[in-house]
């Protein structure tokens, strides 16, 4: 049986385990500015007219534009759930 995470080893390409890595980085980039107490959600992102990694990934998921996943989630008929806490 191989090493998990090695070459050899595929089981580490399941979708969730992407998932979950590619979230993990998203958040790492989010960790100063929830020090400093700003706002990260998706939906104050949305509104200033941010297209966050979040946004762009459902967009490429559900094959849509990623400015219409932002202006979605701005008016408050879609959401992304990306907690952080």
């Amino acid at each position: 049986m191989p090493a998990q995470g090695s070459a050899a080893d595929l089981s580490w390409r399941h979708p969730f385990f992407l998932w979950a890595v590619m979230r993990t980085s998203w958040i790492e980039k989010r960790r100063e500015a929830i020090g400093r107490g700003a706002n990260v959600t998706q939906l104050h992102y949305a509104r200033t007219g941010v297209i966050t990694e979040e946004m762009a990934y459902v967009a490429q998921r559900e094959n849509l534009p990623q400015s219409l996943v932002m202006e979605e989630v701005a008016r408050g008929r879609m959401i992304i759930p990306a907690n952080i806490h």
